[in-house]
């Protein structure tokens, strides 16, 4: 199964997001800086970050063009990733938030964070192998075509990168995307015990650790191409 690539963007300023965004019709475009080898119509899945006001969301695109680093004019190197109609609704909650909107937000226990994560379950005696696309403390979301009723617990096995028998754990499907990209399911985390729970946050501290280390990289790289102009 092909998975889109994740990409995390951090606004310090919200208004560096409105000067990186084109809208055109219903279809959105946003150039992000970056010095990754991002392919041409490559999936990308791309979470915009407001760290000053701990908010962030989550949008699918696919890249259209991508931009090498200029002296004159002074140009970031970065790619252009244009968004379908299907996420309308999470850009017009960005633009909100960036025109200072009152919205009201749902509030999570538990902070989701991107993943790229092969997990595997049983239904109806066949093992399924599918992709997590994101995580928290409380549970994950599947990208799958194979969507379960709502309620149907299921025996998961999660294979972090490195790990070779991973991480066992109930869940629950807890909602479905049934529409748009990517279709998939919300799984709740039924945990059995605080060893499971633990074995989750250590997971997710790595992972954590993991892009926040990929973001500075990102980030001292474009400051060094910036610095030789």
């Amino acid at each position: 199964m092909t998975t889109a690539r994740h990409l995390l963007v951090r606004y310090a300023e919200k208004e560096r997001f409105v000067e990186n965004f084109e809208h055109e019709d219903q279809v959105g475009t946003l150039f992000i800086a970056t010095t990754a080898r991002v392919a041409l119509a490559e999936i990308v899945s791309v979470f915009v970050e407001f760290p000053n006001d701990k908010r962030s969301f989550r949008l699918l695109g696919r890249v259209v063009s991508r931009r090498r680093a200029a002296k004159e004019p002074a140009l970031a190197a970065g790619i252009r990733v244009e968004f379908s109609p299907d996420q309308g609704q999470a850009i017009q909650l960005i633009l909100d938030h960036v025109g200072g909107k009152d919205i009201a937000f749902q509030n999570r226990a538990s902070r989701r964070l991107s993943c790229t994560l092969e997990i595997s379950y049983r239904h109806d005696g066949e093992l399924l192998k599918q992709f997590a696309e994101d995580i928290s403390e409380g549970g994950t979301f599947i990208r799958t075509q194979k969507l379960l009723p709502v309620g149907t617990e299921v025996h998961c096995r999660l294979k972090p990168p490195g790990q070779l028998l991973g991480i066992k754990i109930k869940g629950r499907v807890s909602w479905q995307k049934e529409s748009g990209d990517p279709v998939g399911m919300g799984i709740e985390f039924l945990f059995s015990s605080s060893r499971q729970q633990k074995k989750i946050a250590k997971l997710l501290t790595s992972l954590r650790a993991k892009y926040s280390q990929q973001v500075e990289q990102n980030v001292e790289q474009v400051r060094k191409r910036n610095r030789f102009r």
